[in-house]
This record gives C-alpha cells, structure tokens and sequence, in this order.
C-alpha cells in the first residue's frame, strides 16, 4: 500500500490547519504500519496500578501521581506547587545577570549565559515547539553532547507541554531507534556531526522505522531536507508572539510525566515528574549549601537522570552557574574548574580521581573548591586521599539509580564515612532491607526505596510488574548504623554501569 506524501518540515505546511491534518495522515500511516507488522510490545505502569498500551499515542498524558501522595509529600515538603521552570524565571527576575551557564567548546569558544539570557532562550525555544505542533504528552527526545544548548531544550520542550527522553550521544543508531519507538517520539533533537558519527544520516536510516517521528532538528550544522535547522528555526525565528496564547494556558504541573530516562544499555524507562526529581534533589542542594555565586561543574552530560539533576536542576534551585565542558577530558575538566573557580564537582567516582589527579598535575588554584559528591559506583580510598588530603575538601556520597534515588551522607558524618555508607534517607524518603534470614554482612538485604524520589511509572517491553510501594533497586546492602545504608553489591546489569576501571584507565592512563 503506498502511503503517500507527508509533511516533514515547516515549510511545506503552508498554513496554520496543517498540523492537524499531518496528525491525521500520521495516524493513518500508523495503521497501515500496525496492519502489516506487528509492533514491539511494551506497557506503561504508574504507581495507581493501571496499564497503558506502549502503542498509544500520547501514551504518558494521564501518567501523574496519586492526589494522596501529591498531598502527603507537599505536606512534608518534600514536594511542591511550582517546578524547575518556576525556579529559572525566579532567579531571572532577582539576579537577571547572574550567570546561569558557561560552556566551553571543543572549538575552544567559550559561551556564557546570563539568568536573563538562560530564560529568554528557553522561552523563545518553547514557542518553536509548539509552532513544530508540540502539545501535552507528545514526546520529544533530546540527544546531545555537553552544549548549553542541551539544558535549554530540556526545559524548553517541558514548557511546552511535552515530555522530554533525554538519550545519550554515546548510544548507537539501534539502541537509540529503540528508545524513540518505545516512547513514541514525535520529535527527535540531535547534533549534526559530532565526535566522527553522522547523527542525521542515521536517523534519517531509522525514520522510516518511527511512524511517530514527525521533525528531525539537527543543532550546530548544515541540514538536508527534510531536517530542521536549529539555528534557523529555534534561534533566528521567534514564535512567540504566535504562540503567546498557547504557552499562556500550558501551566506546568510538576506532578505530571515530564521526563523519561534510560541508563545506557538498559531496556527499561524512567518515568519522572518534576516533583521526583525535586524529591531526590532539593535536599542534596541544601545539604551542599549551594546558592547564588556557586559554580558546579560534572563530567557527565544532561542525558541521563544523574546529569539533568546536576547540570539544570542543582544550579535552578539555587541560582548557581553550571559549568559545562564539551567532549570532557580529565585535562578539559580540570582547565574549566581552575579558570572558572568551580566550588561544587559531582560525579562518578572513576571520573572524579581522574579529574583530581588532572588537577595536581596541573597545579592550578583549587582554593574555592568546597565540596565534592560522588554517586554511581563505590567510593574508593584514592578517592578519598584525593579529596580530604590534597584537596582539603569533604567527600560526600550520593545514592541515585535511574528509577529512584533520595539517600546521601551528610556534611555531620564522619571524614571517611563515604567508604561505609552511601548515606540516610532525604525529606520524604523511606527505605527498607528484605532478607529471608537475619541481615548481615554475609547475608545483606535487598534495597527498597519509596516515597517522593522514586518515579511514577516505568516503561519496559520485558516484564509486566507495576511499579508498587516499594521499588526494589536490586542492590544488596546492610544498614550503616548511622539511620543509613551501606551498599554490599550493586545490581548486575547494563542499567548499573556508569563506566569500568578498564575503560577509563585505557582511555586517561595518566590520570588514573
């Protein structure tokens, strides 16, 4: 059966009705693709226990938490009525010139954003969404590499009512066409080339297999039809006179589906709102003391939970800057920590040695370094040398999974408690041990997490649990006697990797 001729960018629309009718011949090329083949399977589950088809268009707009868990945590304050948004345009309005983001490019430019600049960008990018047809519960997904660009996209297409599914550069074509069908992305976001992988050119290969893509936007390079060019259409074009009306009336509720997260190589999403991410991130902030004048700098990009929290979530809650290095290297990092006075580093333990054994090498002034948090893998002594000795700075420890998070030591624990402990629980938090013998440390118990840092639902194609009261993350552990919890063996699997001591050492020898 032919299908016909679709509109693919927005110049072949021609008029305002034209996405309607777009949507109309998507749904009928939906058909056709569902009669002659049969679809990946895949289910939705949120935390009322109802089941969605993964199919469905649209398929994340009724996903929002329970009234009573919305109630419960905004009780405790553990959760709140306004979001990251909320926080952008307050920090906009008291320090319009405070800076929001520096960014550092592997062309050697240096980019510095404003909260004034940082808003203005995120505003004009949301308009563009919706002249591109974004509405509630369409799904954009965003891959890029560590480009502010990146952080503004995010924020933006939330704005417009979509959920967001940041991906990972370093995924290939067939884990990344995954995750585009599975969530049913109708925009995909991505770099031209970058690193030496041609992102159009596979995307445009894998299109023909996403009935749901509807506009491909390629950011920092030339486009062929039918691409979007970013700079063309998000920043020389302002829509927002257009759309004033529209975005007007898109409230964001933070207790919605807003982002859905992978970790690289696992099958299973992440459905969050902006109330479990603030739930795992808002004490962690307070805790660090961050606020106006800070700086944070991370290794890791936005595309993953870990680094939306650290790279827009950490510095919008606290009106900090967010210090970004494209195609980080130990060297780059240490280069933009040391001219940038850099005051909070948060990122995997492997990572972080690295970095600090960069930074003796280079001998640079470290004086406002303050504090430093590392999640995803177990503290090591080095680690600690390198942070409490040569550095003079705490080392705390962060607990956070793709799906939950919430637990991490404090600044009252003792010096080295980060090699015992990954932390207590934050405000709204609970865990639990399971055994079927006394726990011990020849017997640990297996973590559950519940309450305000655990997500609304998860999307998988594999198996058919809801998400329930308690998420049990896999990981084996024992209490810390300190109202914490000491890790004794993470979960196997793809979705707990965040790097071997192999691949690290073989690509930074010097550092590590």
């Amino acid at each position: 059966m032919h299908e016909g001729r679709i509109f693919c960018s927005p110049s072949e629309r021609g008029d305002s009705s034209c996405p309607a009718l777009w949507d109309l011949q998507q749904e009928l090329r939906y058909v056709v693709q569902r009669v002659s083949a049969r679809p990946e399977p895949g289910t939705v589950y949120w935390s009322t226990g109802c089941v969605l088809d993964a199919t469905r268009r649209y398929r994340f707009t009724k996903v929002r938490a329970r009234d009573a868990d919305i109630a419960r945590h905004r009780e405790t304050g553990a959760w709140r009525s306004g979001s990251i948004l909320t926080d952008l345009w307050d920090w906009r309005d008291r320090t319009p010139n405070a800076t929001a983001v520096v960014a550092y490019c592997s062309d050697g430019r240096r980019v510095q954003l404003s909260y004034r600049e940082y808003a203005d960008r995120v505003d004009r990018f949301a308009a563009a969404f919706v002249e591109l047809g974004a509405r509630f519960g369409s799904v954009v997904a965003v891959q890029l590499p560590e480009w502010w660009q990146a952080g503004a996209l995010v924020l933006a297409a939330i704005r417009a009512g979509a959920v967001v599914t940041p991906i990972s550069v370093t995924l290939g074509a067939r884990d990344t066409e995954r995750i585009l069908r599975r969530v049913g992305a109708s925009m995909y976001i991505g770099p031209g080339t970058w690193d030496g992988t041609d992102y159009p050119a596979r995307i445009a290969e894998s299109a023909t297999r996403l009935p749901m893509l509807r506009h491909r936007i390629v950011v920092g390079s030339p486009t062929r039809p039918p691409e979007i060019n970013f700079a063309h259409y998000f920043e020389r074009e302002d829509w927002r006179r257009r759309h004033a009306a529209t975005l007007a009336g898109r409230v964001v509720d933070p207790d919605r589906a807003a982002i859905v997260a992978f970790t690289t190589g696992n099958d299973r999403g992440a459905v969050h709102s902006l109330n479990t991410i603030y739930g795992d991130n808002a004490e962690i902030v307070r805790t660090l003391g961050l606020g106006p004048g800070d700086r944070i700098h991370t290794p890791h990009t936005a595309m993953h939970k870990a680094g939306f929290s650290v790279t827009i979530g950490y510095p919008l809650l606290a009106g900090a800057c967010n210090v970004l290095v494209e195609g980080w290297t130990p060297a780059a990092g240490a280069a933009a920590v040391t001219a940038e006075g850099v005051t909070h580093v948060v990122g995997v333990p492997m990572y972080l040695t690295a970095l600090f054994g960069a930074l003796r090498n280079r001998g640079g002034d470290v004086s406002t370094l303050r504090v430093v948090v590392s999640f995803g893998a177990a503290v090591t002594p080095q680690l600690v040398t390198a942070t409490a000795v040569h550095l003079g700075v705490p080392l705390l420890a962060l607990f956070s999974t793709t799906e939950a998070g919430g637990i991490h030591t404090r600044p009252d624990d003792p010096a080295d408690w980060s090699l015992n402990s990954v932390g207590r629980p934050a405000r709204g938090t609970e865990f639990e041990l399971r055994s079927e013998e006394p726990i011990s440390e020849a017997a640990p118990g297996r973590l559950l997490l519940r309450g305000a840092a655990v997500c609304l639902a998860t999307l998988d194609t594999t198996t058919t649990t809801p998400v329930g009261e308690w998420f049990d993350t896999g990981d084996l552990a024992v209490p810390d006697g300190r109202s914490g919890v000491r890790l004794v063996e993470r979960a196997t699997g793809p979705n707990r990797r965040c790097g071997t001591a192999g691949t690290l050492r073989a690509r930074w020898p010097t550092w590590l």
